[in-house]
C-alpha cells in the first residue's frame, strides 16, 4: 500500500508551515511503514514529469494521494511550473486502487466535480483561501487519524473537530457532500470554512476505507503460525509412530533369532 504525498512551494510566495506539514505526515507513518504495512512515498519539490513518473511506477499501489501547495479552482502549481486539471484529473483516475484525492491547497474545490466524474472515488478539496498554519494543522490530524485506523470519514470528522476546538472554524460548518450532479455543493458563499469531503453516492462505502488494523493482521498471522505447528506436529508424531512401529519389527526379528539360536544349543 502506498501514500503518495506531493508538495510544491513557490520562492515568492513561499510556505513556511509546507514543510512541517511533510515532516508532521512523515512521522505519522514512521510505524507503519516499519512494519512494511505502508509505503509512504513523497516529493518535496514535485514537478509534473516527477507526478507522472510516481503514478506510473505505482500504478496499483497507491491509495491515497495528497497534494500540499498553491493552487486554484482550474489547475495544481507545481516547482516552477502549472498543471492544468482536467489533465491531472484524467491521470489521477487510472489509478486502479486509489481511495483518496486530497487536495490541500487554496480553491480546489473546481477539481471536485472532474475528479469524482472521471471515477475517483472520495475527494478532499476547499473553496476559499486558505492560512498556512490552519492547512498544516488540518493535515497533520487527518493523517494522524488515518495512521491510527480510523476510517476516511471519521479522520475527516477528528480534524475538523481540532479545528473548531481551537476556534480555526465555526463549529458544524463543515459537512460531508454526496455528489449526484454536476453542480458542487456550494462551499464559497454559503458555508465560510474550506474543508469539504466529496463523493458520488455510489461510493459512499469508500468514506469506511482504513488501513487494515493491526489485531487484524496479528491475527491472521497468529492463526497461520499455529496451523503451521500442528501440521509440523503432526509430521512428526506420523514419523515417530512409524519409527516405533518399525522398531517393534526388528525388536520382534531379534528375538526369533536369538529363540532359534537357542534351540540349536
Amino acid at each position: 500500500m502506498v501514500i503518495y504525498i506531493a508538495f510544491a512551494n513557490d520562492e515568492i510566495n513561499f510556505l513556511e508551515e509546507l514543510v512541517k506539514e511533510e515532516q508532521a505526515i512523515r512521522n505519522e507513518f514512521v510505524e507503519l511503514e516499519r512494519e512494511g504495512r505502508v509505503k509512504l512515498k513523497v516529493s518535496k519539490k514535485v514537478r509534473v514529469d516527477d507526478f507522472f513518473e510516481v503514478f506510473r511506477s505505482y500504478q496499483k499501489e497507491i491509495r491515497i494521494f495528497h497534494f500540499g501547495g498553491h493552487a486554484d479552482q482550474n489547475k495544481l502549481y507545481f516547482d516552477n511550473e502549472s498543471a492544468n486539471g482536467e489533465g491531472i484529473a484524467r491521470r489521477i483516475y487510472l489509478l486502479e486502487n486509489l481511495k483518496l484525492v486530497f487536495l490541500n491547497g487554496c480553491s480546489t474545490k473546481g477539481h471536485v466535480v472532474r475528479l469524482l466524474e472521471l471515477g475517483v472515488k472520495v475527494v478532499i478539496a476547499t473553496s476559499a483561501a486558505i492560512e498556512d498554519g490552519t492547512a498544516y494543522s488540518f493535515a497533520k490530524n487527518f493523517y494522524s487519524c488515518i495512521a491510527s485506523n480510523l476510517t476516511i470519514e471519521e479522520s475527516f470528522e477528528a480534524a475538523v473537530s481540532h479545528l473548531e476546538i481551537n476556534e480555526k472554524v465555526a463549529p458544524n460548518k463543515i459537512r460531508i457532500h454526496s455528489i449526484s450532479s454536476r453542480d458542487v455543493v456550494p462551499l464559497g458563499s454559503e458555508e465560510p470554512n474550506p474543508w469539504g469531503l466529496f463523493f458520488m453516492e455510489e461510493n459512499r462505502s469508500t468514506l469506511k476505507w482504513r488501513i487494515a488494523p493491526k489485531i487484524k493482521r496479528y491475527e491472521n498471522g497468529r492463526n497461520s503460525y499455529n496451523a503451521l505447528r500442528n501440521f509440523i506436529n503432526q509430521k512428526i508424531e506420523n514419523q515417530l509412530l512409524e519409527s516405533y512401529s518399525d522398531l517393534e519389527k526388528i525388536d520382534l526379528h531379534l528375538t526369533n533369532i536369538i529363540s532359534t539360536n537357542d534351540k540349536k544349543r
